[in-house]
């Protein structure tokens, strides 16, 4: 479902890039167009750069195209001159930019920006080293591809090995921007790389674990990436045993409840959440007491394990009774009396994952799975 929301997120996100550079050309023509196109091209954009690409690539615009492009909506301002294109914009102007010029132009425009960070960008604090290196990945990544992925890739687990959680997200982030060039000639194992290295570092494991084992190699260019162990077994649990006794309800939902509050409201999940989780744990212990142990003395005990993991809570109610398959209960119909079936039609609604099951030691168990909000796929 995820994956779905993803692809559509970005095909509304092209749409609405479509939009405004449709919307700049109505408004100001071809040779701004032209402009913008070229000046899609640097990862950062800075008036004098603009400038600069105009007088020697777009002479033919107005010398006015250069404001015109740094304050429509094609760009934002980052700091004091310093402007970016959204990236989807960016990807639109750059395809169009090589359909109607060619790699030369690429090329052309790769050799202008080494040449002009080298002679402009020459302080040596942290910030303009950034901004100088990034400028030079961006030539390389439409230029040299090959060299760009390689630099990156050493960089990355270079600062992964020092964990240099700062320069990691920066270097992902990165890489995520220079995806379409870099992924066009084989380097797709960098993204996903660069997206586990960020997921993990934001403490979604499930995510990172999953890009870790989506990578169809673990190095590029002879580059071995550094991958971190991700134990993905359950962080918190505990377990109750009670007598058959529906007295017992409410000690059995305050342990939930103190359980809840200790460990899931700290790691976000919503009020909503847990009273669903609470009412399907009430539901599956009242019918262990009603109906599996309806014919077993009540000091017959039903015992609880809950299982936090990252991305779900698992809750297992075990029981004596004889076994049974829910799947055999019909639904009541809405609008319909029946007896029985509505405590397994409210189960069903309340968890993701509901289970009942038959174990080698004799006893059922019923399973109820509830995935976290939190938690992207």
């Amino acid at each position: 479902m995820a994956s779905v929301t993803t692809e559509i997120n970005q095909t509304r996100a092209v749409r609405i890039a479509q939009r405004r550079i449709e919307g700049f050309a109505q408004e100001f023509g071809e040779a701004h167009c032209n402009l913008a196109c070229h000046a899609a091209f640097p990862l950062v954009l800075t008036p004098d750069l603009l400038y600069q690409i105009w007088a020697n690539f777009v002479p033919e615009a107005p010398w006015t195209a250069v404001a015109h492009v740094l304050l429509s909506r094609l760009c934002r301002q980052v700091g004091y001159e310093i402007y970016e294109m959204d990236i989807t914009d960016r990807n639109l102007l750059l395809r169009e930019l090589k359909v109607q010029c060619g790699q030369e132009r690429f090329d052309e425009l790769g050799d202008f920006l080494l040449d002009y960070v080298a002679q402009r960008l020459t302080d040596d604090d942290g910030d303009t080293r950034d901004l100088r290196e990034a400028q030079e990945w961006t030539a390389l990544a439409y230029t040299k591809p090959s060299e760009a992925a390689r630099e990156l890739a050493q960089r990355l687990s270079e600062r992964v090995q020092q964990k240099d959680v700062g320069e990691v997200l920066r270097l992902a982030s990165l890489v995520e921007i220079l995806a379409e060039p870099l992924v066009e000639e084989g380097f797709e194992p960098l993204l996903v790389y660069g997206k586990g290295m960020k997921s993990f570092i934001k403490g979604d494991l499930v995510n990172a674990a999953k890009q870790f084992n989506y990578l169809p190699k673990t190095q590029v260019l002879g580059v071995k990436f550094n991958i971190p162990q991700i134990n993905l077994n359950a962080i918190q649990e505990d377990h109750l045993t009670v007598k058959s006794e529906l007295k017992l309800l409410n000690s059995v939902q305050q342990w939930f409840e103190k359980f809840c509050l200790q460990h899931l409201s700290k790691a976000g999940w919503s009020e909503s959440q847990l009273y669903r989780l609470n009412l399907a744990l009430a539901e599956g212990f009242n019918n262990a007491v009603r109906h599996a142990h309806h014919a077993l003395p009540p000091e017959t005990t039903v015992e609880i394990d809950v299982s936090l993991w990252i991305d779900r809570l698992e809750i297992r109610i075990w029981d004596h009774g004889k076994p049974f398959n829910p799947d055999t209960i019909r639904e009541p119909e809405p609008g319909t009396l029946h007896i029985g079936g509505y405590g397994w039609f409210l189960l069903r609604r309340l968890a993701d994952r509901v289970v009942y099951e038959r174990s080698m030691d004799g006893r059922n168990c019923l399973l109820m799975v509830k995935y976290s909000e939190n938690i992207s796929t």
